[in-house]
């Protein structure tokens, strides 16, 4: 039934012409996991801090179970499975792993389903719902994903955005709660790494060409593991040392998140030399790692010590 279900969609696609394609394709990039952190970044130093912490909660957990049920399962792509899909090329280049859960769908319901729940008006959280559910629909419109790998992604996400604000109040509600969790998110993580880095996987090829490559889902492994551990110690670091607030008048603010925006861009090509000089795994979990602690705490600290010395002159 899910194939079918791709094969009528994929109907819908073709005839509709190029100009479909590229609308949904725009529109599956907007759960994309640059976008996250863009969305995290600007959410936090600009907006609000306090929903920028629950989006960046929701998506550091989100992306570690989805992870892990990937590298668990090991769900082949929709075209994998039956060669009878024809996915759009244009979504192909962020389609490269293990299909269950959809981390599109995930990202997705993290992102806009965290801003859902925070806003007080109505409309606005009808729009963001529906903008969650469009990105899971996308993939499934795209061919790169099933049904089941879609609900998937919306659930872990769902489950996700829901339990966040509640761990962030058990956090703040005794003095060394974020430690702890810290130190056992620490442990967890590290034998996250371990398991996943050290399981077997299926080597499926087509005409002498792997079709998915173990390292490459390691490697995303040690990317949402950097992000989890990431936040959670930068967090804690900002909430007991830092401690900015993203008042401000409007340019102010836009020049925060330009600045910060080129800083980021900054980051990550330092990330790509060191993923050269030490390799993909430690590579991207240091990059990661050192992109999550500039959004933070770095750029909060240094605009909250800048703007303070302004304010005195």
């Amino acid at each position: 039934m899910d194939i079918n279900y791709l094969l009528f969609l994929q109907e819908i696609r073709l005839a509709a012409g190029s100009g479909v394609t590229v609308v949904f394709n725009t529109i599956t990039e907007l759960g994309a996991s640059t976008l996250a952190i863009l969305v995290i970044a600007l959410t936090y130093w600009c907006l609000s801090r306090e929903l920028g912490i629950r989006i960046g909660f929701s998506v550091a957990l989100g992306g570690m179970i989805n992870q892990f049920c990937k590298n668990i399962f090991c769900v082949s792509r929709p075209w994998i499975r039956d060669p009878r899909i024809t996915p759009a090329e244009a979504a192909l280049p962020e389609a490269t792993g293990y299909a269950f859960p959809s981390g599109h769908s995930q990202m997705g319901m993290d992102i806009y389903g965290s801003i859902a729940l925070y806003s007080r008006k109505k409309l606005l959280r009808v729009i963001f719902i529906l903008l969650a559910l469009l990105v899971g629909f996308s993939r499934n419109f795209l061919g790169v994903h099933t049904p089941q790998d879609v609900l998937a992604g919306f659930t872990i996400g769902a489950i996700t955005v829901l339990a966040a604000p509640k761990l962030i109040i058990w956090l703040e509600s005794r003095k060394n709660n974020d430690l702890r969790f810290l130190a056992l998110t620490t442990v967890l993580t590290v034998v996250f790494l371990v398991f996943t880095s050290l399981k077997p996987y299926p080597m499926v090829y087509a005409k002498g060409v792997l079709l998915t490559d173990p390292v490459d889902m390691v490697t995303d492994c040690y990317a949402v593991a950097a992000l989890f551990l990431g936040f959670i110690s930068a967090w804690i670091v900002e909430r007991r040392y830092v401690r900015f607030d993203n008042d401000g008048t409007v340019p102010v603010r836009l020049l925060r998140g330009v600045i910060g925006i080129a800083g980021v861009v900054a980051v990550n090509e330092a990330g790509h030399c060191l993923e050269d000089l030490l390799g993909d795994w430690a590579g991207t979990f240091i990059g990661t790692f050192l992109i999550v602690w500039f959004v933070v705490v770095i750029w909060p600290l240094i605009f909250k010590t800048v703007e303070k010395k302004l304010k005195k002159n």
